[in-house]
């Protein structure tokens, strides 16, 4: 412990004050990250963190018909499969009205491998959503789904939107880069475990 000179008092200040902005920060950091946790996230339209997004919200499903809740993340090979193997059919029970078909989408796969694809192409799902296309682009994305522990390059995103026919790219592009709905996927994913 060093003796204090004529400036410690300022000293003093100068480091509550660094240690004020840090805390605060922080602070504001942990309360995002639990407000996303609890759901105050950006959902797109017929979503939520608990019940997941609701594809072919726009048909009134039939009297009795059950609710089909899918969970996939866009980079699991598994769920690839999956696509593959059933995927058809429930889009076309969904597009009838004979299921209440749901998705939570989700990006556990980021952060095993470190990488930036599940959560970019999840983002580019529920912006396709927003102009209609959420299918069409989850269908693309699937067929041609990237390799697995690997970042997607923009170019494989982008062919998605073109090939499941969203009408603005332009928007469409603007709302993948500000990450519109980045901490909705987040949510979407820590929530799956409490299912």
């Amino acid at each position: 412990i060093g003796i204090c000179t004529q400036r410690c008092p300022e000293m003093i200040v100068a480091i509550l004050a660094i240690i004020a902005v840090v805390g605060g920060v922080i602070w504001s950091q942990k309360g995002a990250e639990n407000d996303a946790g609890k759901g105050n996230t950006n959902p797109p339209a017929g979503a939520t963190v608990a019940e997941g997004y609701r594809a072919f919200g726009n048909v009134t499903a039939k009297a009795g018909a059950p609710t089909v809740t899918v969970y996939e993340d866009f980079q699991c090979p598994i769920c690839a499969q999956l696509e593959s193997a059933v995927g058809a059919t429930l889009g076309e029970l969904g597009a009838a009205g004979d299921i209440v078909l749901r998705y939570h989408v989700m990006n556990f796969l980021d952060d095993k491998f470190s990488v930036k694809q599940s959560t970019p192409v999840a983002t580019g799902a529920f912006c396709a959503a927003d102009q209609g296309k959420f299918m069409e682009f989850h269908d693309a994305a699937f067929a041609g789904q990237h390799p697995e522990a690997q970042s997607i390059p923009e170019a494989s995103l982008d062919a998605f939107a073109t090939k499941a026919g969203v009408p603005d790219i332009t928007a469409w592009k603007a709302c993948v880069k500000a990450g519109k709905y980045d901490s909705y996927v987040a949510a979407s994913n820590n929530s799956a475990g409490e299912q």
